[in-house]
């Protein structure tokens, strides 16, 4: 795969991603994400695939905005790729909305013929002085 195909993928797998955690869709994040998920939030804690789900779930945290700029997107052999961008971020965790600006890193595998989300992290931006 080319890299532009790599970057094309990747952007096409984040779309889907973050809009199934934006509509809650618990059925398409199941799809997406790997049983061996490692999600770790900029704000230094993290969830492996369970607690992220249950979290979603639950309400306990809520999505209104997930957006994400793909700028790089290498392969890892046939099975994988890394990437890496900005998110953009508007969540409401405990009633309390939060607004976040970050980098992040990101990791897709192939499992079983279908792309997987195993890996995240995420890293605020300074603030505009």
């Amino acid at each position: 795969m080319s890299n532009k195909e790599t970057l094309a993928l990747a952007t096409e797998l984040e779309n889907r991603r973050c809009n199934a955690i934006i509509n809650g869709n618990i059925e398409e994040l199941k799809e997406l994400l790997s049983e061996d998920l490692f999600y770790g939030h900029a704000g230094g804690f993290y969830d492996g695939l369970n607690s992220f789900i249950d979290r979603l779930a639950s309400g306990l945290v809520t999505y209104q905005v997930l957006a994400t700029t793909v700028y790089q997107a290498i392969p890892l052999g046939e099975n994988g790729i890394s990437l890496n961008g900005e998110v953009v971020v508007e969540a409401t965790i405990n009633q309390v909305v939060h607004k976040l600006h970050c980098i992040y890193v990101g990791v897709w595998k192939l499992e079983n013929k279908k792309w997987k989300f195993v890996a995240h992290q995420s890293a605020r931006l300074p603030q505009p002085q």
